[in-house]
């Protein structure tokens, strides 16, 4: 597959009266892991396990406005939402666009192969399987 048959959808959210759009992209991913110490794969966990912090951090990393790109200051940002703004959210208002924000990064993600998804399949199986109850001995 080459870069140019890749499409990444356009995730949109209106976050305080202004529409951003959500994308997780290296210069966002490298913002979050400078500002606090967050590497990606905690990030994905993080959002996996609902950790509301996680979810903020993503809302905030995925709405980052670039300056225009400069080598010697790659990420520099040039608008962001206050991160103190987005910890104020309700928890409603945080779950919506925390789905939202979890789309533009899972669109961000390559595409998993056919191996991998069966897999994956396989053991969500078995984690939904029922268990067999023990007899108790009363």
């Amino acid at each position: 597959m080459t870069l140019e048959k890749i499409i990444t959808p356009k995730v949109e959210i209106t976050l305080f009266g202004k529409k951003y759009n959500c994308e997780m992209k290296i210069r966002n991913y490298a913002v979050l892991r400078e500002r606090t110490g967050v590497r990606e794969h905690e990030l994905l966990k993080g959002l996996m396990d609902g950790d509301i912090k996680f979810i903020v951090y993503a809302i905030w990393a995925s709405t980052l406005i670039f300056a225009k790109f400069d080598e010697t200051e790659p990420i520099k940002v040039k608008k962001e939402i206050p991160m103190e703004k987005l910890f104020k959210l309700s928890l409603q208002e945080l779950n919506v666009l925390g789905n939202q924000v979890a789309q533009a990064i899972q669109a961000s993600l390559p595409e998993p192969s056919e191996k991998e998804k069966a897999l994956a399949e396989k053991k969500l199986s078995v984690a939904t399987k029922p268990k067999p109850q023990k007899k108790s001995m009363k």
